[in-house]
């Protein structure tokens, strides 16, 4: 009876677990990916590549937001930075030192807009080389610069992956 009562609690523990942990990874077709791994409490990490963590990531490099938030993310020509912009400004960059440097769009928007932006017809739009993901987080699904919008084969989530 102990038995049957420990594996209906470690099964309940495991759903409750998967309805409130949800991770994708979103991928270019050249191999980049961006994590999103939306957690309780309405907290969202967003990070470069993959990460399979359990726990938050403290030795990677992340953004913090929360889960209804939008943004873009663009890869800088060398792939050694990302620049992220932002919907809302309800977000944090957090960089270790190591890996991908991500850094805010908006702390050098002159800049950015000239580098990475044009107008066409009244709306600000990401040149045609500019590689970028925009994603969606509240709706969970993300689109790249050519507005193909990313199918469930191309954006796995975690438990797909390692099981």
């Amino acid at each position: 009876m102990k038995k049957i009562g420990l594996i209906s609690f470690l099964f309940l523990v495991v759903v409750l677990f998967l309805y409130g942990e949800s991770r994708k990874f979103f991928c270019l077709e050249d191999g980049r990916c961006i994590t999103v791994w939306k957690t309780y409490n309405n907290i969202c990490y967003v990070l470069p590549g993959k990460y399979y963590g359990l726990i938050k990531p403290s030795v990677h490099n992340y953004i913090k937001t929360n889960n209804i938030n939008n943004l873009d993310i663009i890869w800088t020509k060398n792939n050694d930075s990302l620049i992220v912009n932002f919907e809302n400004n309800d977000a944090s960059i957090f960089n270790s030192g190591k890996g991908v440097k991500i850094v805010n769009y908006s702390l050098n928007q002159k800049y950015n807009d000239s580098a990475f932006t044009y107008v066409d017809r009244g709306y600000r739009r990401y040149r045609n080389q500019v590689d970028y993901i925009s994603i969606f987080l509240k709706d969970n699904y993300a689109t790249d610069k050519n507005g193909k919008s990313f199918n469930h084969l191309i954006a796995l989530t975690a438990l797909q992956q390692i099981w």
